[in-house]
């Protein structure tokens, strides 16, 4: 309600770990999705493979997944999403070399190699963002 008082008609979900889980949530969620228009997770928590796998297969809306190597396999999820009618529109990716949290407080951006995959995952989330809302 405070963001539509001031004025904002458009909006994307962007979650780290569980909050990527409920990225995947709002996509399939009949109520929820038309609210956004488009989420996603890095290091997303997705638990429940078989659930995931379903929720992304309703999802309504383009979502972005940016997992580490040790994350949950994300290739069941993404072959669901790619398998609907937003193919095209959603990101997903894995950042093999790094562990989960690498992009939020577990990231130790003093380590080259992982500074460089947070600037990777911000920008990817800020260009997927971008696309989403130019529609």
């Amino acid at each position: 309600p405070m963001c539509t008082a001031a004025g904002a008609t458009r909006f994307g979900y962007l979650g780290f770990c569980w909050g990527g889980k409920i990225a995947l949530a709002i996509a399939a969620d009949e109520e929820l999705a038309p609210r956004f228009v488009a989420s996603g997770g890095i290091h997303a928590s997705l638990k429940d493979p078989e659930g995931d796998v379903q929720r992304a297969a309703a999802a309504k809306l383009p979502l972005l997944f940016l997992q580490a190597g040790n994350d949950e396999d994300i290739r069941p999820v993404h072959k669901a999403l790619q398998a609907g009618p937003l193919s095209g529109k959603h990101v997903v990716r894995t950042y093999h070399d790094m562990v989960h949290g690498w992009a939020g407080a577990r990231g130790d951006r003093s380590n080259t190699r992982i500074a460089a995959a947070v600037r990777s995952a911000l920008q990817t989330s800020v260009d997927f963002f971008l696309e989403a809302l130019s529609h």
